[in-house]
């Protein structure tokens, strides 16, 4: 299977053209990726004050996090039609069954070790599940 960086396309067409759509775009995209690895301050200070098994702060909590887990299947659907459009892109509208987005994180040596090549730091990454094609607008970075 081939991966294909969908990121830094649309990040140099925003460098070369700051009023262009691609910042939008970037900005989902990353907006979309923060938004499925973080979880509501509200949520989390909830959860730590109910240190009675309240019942009804159960329910809250119960509801929130139903919310919260909503928002991120909104977030990862963004992701897959962002892919859906890069395959489109590369080979043709379509043709593509199933897309399967991957997150690069990469994770720089500490400020006290910036003498260190990048390549000293860690990089990792994160599968998401596959997900149907969809039909989506192109992508185009000119």
């Amino acid at each position: 299977m081939d991966w294909s960086d969908v990121t830094t396309p649309l990040r140099s067409a925003h460098h070369q053209n700051r009023f262009s759509p691609h910042s939008r775009l970037d900005r989902l995209q990353s907006g979309s990726i923060h938004n499925i690895f973080t979880t509501s301050p509200e949520l989390q200070q909830l959860r730590e004050a109910n240190t009675e098994n309240d019942e009804e702060l159960n329910g809250i909590i119960e509801e929130l996090e139903q919310q919260e887990e909503e928002s991120k299947q909104r977030f990862i659907s963004v992701l897959n039609r962002i892919a859906s459009a890069q395959c489109d892109r590369l080979y043709g509208a379509g043709n593509t069954i199933e897309v399967r987005s991957r997150l690069a994180i990469n994770t720089f040596p500490r400020f006290s070790q910036r003498d260190l090549p990048d390549e000293a730091g860690t990089l990792e990454y994160f599968m998401f599940e596959w997900a149907p094609y969809e039909r989506v607008a192109p992508i185009t970075a000119s």
